[in-house]
């Protein structure tokens, strides 16, 4: 008897991982006002400015969130991808791998920069850090200070204790950044 049931048995646990899965894969994303809530946390020293869009040659750029301090401005940029990616600060591409999948992942490093540089353009030669926040991916590469999982967030950023930013400094900025659509060189 039992040896009639054991193929449906079979087919009922592979069904179900096979539906464990496709809604994990699907689960709502930790975005927007969890990160945000994240750098909120970072104190009365750091003022954060969310969805910005940067006009650059090809397109627009959303910047998930600026930071603004006397230590600097800090362009985070969230990535929602899920899996392990693979790849080195200089490459072009990275490696997108998943359960039986491999995508290609354009650097999100090089998009950064050309935001970074039409941001100094807008508001000055100002420092500002880009840090590529990866939400759920795991980094299996050393990809520098800049390419972060989301824990690591608030640590990095508060390991900037240099004053590079003057009161005026910070100012302009903030002026810039809350003077109306947030639109950047458009």
């Amino acid at each position: 008897m039992i040896e009639t049931l054991w193929p449906a048995i079979g087919v009922v646990i592979g069904a179900s991982v096979a539906l464990g899965i496709f809604y994990y894969r699907r689960r709502p994303a930790a975005r927007g006002a969890d990160v945000a809530a994240i750098l909120q946390s970072l104190g009365k020293d750091h003022t954060v400015f969310s969805d910005i869009l940067v006009a650059l040659k090809g397109g627009m750029y959303r910047v998930s969130h600026l930071v603004v301090s006397r230590y600097g401005v800090f362009l985070i940029d969230e990535r929602d991808e899920r899996g392990a990616v693979h790849g080195k600060p200089d490459q072009k591409e990275w490696l997108l791998t998943g359960i039986g999948t491999k995508e290609t992942l354009y650097n999100p490093l090089w998009r950064a920069r050309e935001a970074v540089n039409k941001l100094q353009a807008q508001m000055g030669s100002i420092p500002i850090t880009s840090l590529i926040v990866f939400v759920h991916a795991r980094l299996k590469n050393d990809f520098g200070n800049d390419v972060i999982p989301l824990r690591d967030l608030p640590g990095r950023i508060k390991q900037e204790t240099r004053t590079v930013l003057d009161e005026a400094q910070v100012r302009r900025v903030m002026d810039r950044l809350s003077s109306g659509p947030l639109i950047i060189g458009a």
